[in-house]
């Protein structure tokens, strides 16, 4: 699922597992209620040569470096910039640095 309210760059040659969810927008509450709230966008980046593993999430301002992969059931929700290495877990966090 890709919701673009804000901006998505998906690279080259990048690969998504089933039920991967990538959203580049947000609820903002005003006045108490979500439904009033104005929306919060920013950007995703998703590097050349990734891999997004399943049931993953991708959310605004959000970087996975050319060549790497965001391990299963992941919650991407910040930049990253170290490519060629492993990120994973809820929040993602640097496991590894691929060995190439």
């Amino acid at each position: 699922v890709l919701m673009g309210s804000g901006s998505i760059v998906v690279g080259d040659e990048v690969m998504f597992a089933p039920h991967v969810i990538v959203i580049s927008g947000n609820h903002t509450s005003e006045n108490g209620s979500y439904r009033y709230g104005r929306g919060d966008r920013g950007a995703i980046v998703i590097g050349n040569g990734s891999w997004v593993a399943g049931n993953s999430t991708i959310q605004k301002d959000s970087v996975l470096p050319e060549n790497s992969v965001l391990s299963a059931n992941s919650f991407l929700n910040k930049c990253f910039d170290i490519p060629d290495a492993i990120y994973g877990g809820v929040p993602a966090k640097l496991l590894k640095k691929k060995n190439i």
